[in-house]
C-alpha cells in the first residue's frame, strides 16, 4: 500500500521501507526487499499479473479507488470483462441505491449480463 514514487499520495508519508521493515520485524531478518520482490514476481508469474489466463470474470473498478491502477482495466477476452466506474471508490459496484450514477448503472448491467451468460 505504498510506493517510493515522488508525487504519490502515500510515497512520502509511508515509504516502502516502512512495510519492508515491518515484515523483517515480524518474520525475521531472512525477509529483505529482494525476497519480497521475488515473492511478488513469483505470484505475478503464477497468476498472470495484469494478464491472467481466466474466463468468466468481471473486473469492476472505481475510478477513485487507488487500487484500480493494479487491476485489470481492459477486457481480456470475450468472457473476461473490465469496467471502470466513473467517480466511484472501492467496492462501490457492490452497492445499490436510488442515487446510482449512470456509470454505476451501466456497470451493474454489465455485471448482471455477464453473470447470466456465465450461468448458461
Amino acid at each position: 500500500m505504498s510506493t517510493n514514487a515522488k508525487d504519490c499520495l502515500f510515497g512520502h508519508n509511508v515509504p516502502v521501507h516502512y512495510y519492508t521493515q515491518q515484515c523483517i520485524d515480524v518474520f525475521g531478518p531472512q525477509i529483505t526487499a529482494q525476497t519480497i520482490q521475488k515473492a511478488v514476481d513469483t505470484t505475478n508469474s503464477y497468476y498472470g499479473g495484469r494478464q491472467p489466463n481466466v474466463t468468466n470474470v468481471v473486473f469492476p473498478n472505481g475510478s477513485l479507488d487507488p487500487w484500480h491502477a493494479l487491476s485489470v482495466l481492459q477486457d481480456l477476452n470475450n468472457s473476461t470483462k473490465a469496467v471502470v466506474i466513473s467517480g466511484t471508490a472501492h467496492c462501490t459496484d457492490m452497492e445499490y441505491s436510488d442515487r446510482e450514477t449512470q456509470s454505476l448503472k451501466d456497470a451493474h448491467n454489465l455485471i448482471t449480463n455477464e453473470l447470466q451468460e456465465f450461468l448458461k
